[in-house]
């Protein structure tokens, strides 16, 4: 904290201060720290002396809020030495874990479920557009599933969205009707069949998908009506994949908080990467995890005109 605080003063040199050193306890005889070109003055129970014999504006102390006794021992004995005293909050810390300060009357919280104004605007925004400008060609594709086998035109499955809640994430039904007693036939009859579903939640090569599926599923149109789920505010156009409740205890463990700190996304980092062909799970939780920490508009302008260029080719899709 205390090296991003001397940046950020670097940063605005129309501030007028000027960063004379650092009181450090790890870092005895260090010239700088970590690249910040100001020198070590001395051990933190060196602050005190150092204010007697020279003339210093102001003292940011930026500890860790468990070093309680040394804040203390600071304040107490620097209070009447000339300089005006700042503490730098250990809540910052917590950006790690994509959280977010807010305020309740006077109080200071942790938002550990931020949901972005401008992201939930934008959200509201391009689906509402996008449904209305796609209606009479999603009537066509609503129209033909119907038709091929008289079942229903959506299906729902459950994921998990943003606090670990499930919902019900929707897509054109690209699947016979009897899909779930086939796979389980499939499964059961042919190891390999399952260790692919074990390891990667879908098959390459699934015989229950009917022939417009394939169609919807190689141009990805088949997902168009998540976007009634991200109007509903269980999704977001651009987020992370949306994942079932077993792969978020069995691969995401300690990266789930992240992942349930935000909505998943129609698209994402990795819907424009390696998509289906991506088999290292562990590269498809990191993607998710940076995608959490990292995203911003701009971020999400890029990754939205990305997957139009993926629908296109329909590369990895299936």
């Amino acid at each position: 904290m205390g090296r991003q605080l001397a940046e950020h003063v670097e940063n605005i040199p129309w501030a007028g201060i000027n960063i004379i050193g650092f009181f450090d306890d790890r870092k005895k005889g260090e010239l700088s720290i970590l690249g910040i070109n100001k020198p070590i003055l001395g051990t933190i129970d060196k602050v005190k002396h150092y204010l007697e014999d020279h003339l210093v504006d102001y003292i940011y102390i930026a500890l860790p809020m468990r070093a309680e006794e040394k804040i203390r021992t600071i304040i107490n004995e620097c209070s009447t030495l000339g300089a005006q005293i700042f503490l730098v909050p250990d809540i910052y810390s917590f950006t790690l874990l994509n959280a977010e300060p807010e305020s309740i009357g006077d109080m200071l919280v942790l938002n550990f479920n931020p949901r972005k104004k401008l992201k939930r605007a934008f959200d509201l925004v391009f689906s509402s557009l996008f449904l209305l400008m796609t209606l009479p060609f999603t009537a066509i594709i609503a129209l033909l599933i119907k038709v091929s086998d008289g079942g229903p035109i959506f299906y729902g499955h459950s994921r998990i969205t943003a606090a670990g809640r499930e919902f019900k994430c929707l897509k054109f039904r690209t699947m016979h009707k009897d899909a779930d007693r086939r796979l389980s036939e499939l499964l059961a009859n042919d190891q390999s069949l399952r260790e692919e579903w074990e390891r990667c939640f879908k098959l390459k090569h699934d015989p229950r998908v009917t022939k417009i599926g394939k169609f919807l599923r190689k141009t990805s149109l088949d997902e168009l009506p998540q976007f009634i789920n991200v109007l509903k505010g269980e999704m977001s156009v651009v987020g992370a994949r949306p994942i079932v409740n077993k792969e978020l205890y069995d691969y995401y463990k300690e990266t789930g908080n992240l992942y349930c700190s935000a909505n998943p996304g129609i698209t994402g980092p990795w819907q424009i990467g390696k998509r289906s062909d991506t088999e290292d799970y562990d590269e498809r939780v990191e993607l998710d995890r940076l995608y959490v920490l990292n995203n911003d508009f701009w971020l999400d302008m890029k990754i939205i005109v990305k997957t139009a260029w993926c629908m296109i080719k329909g590369k990895g899709a299936y």
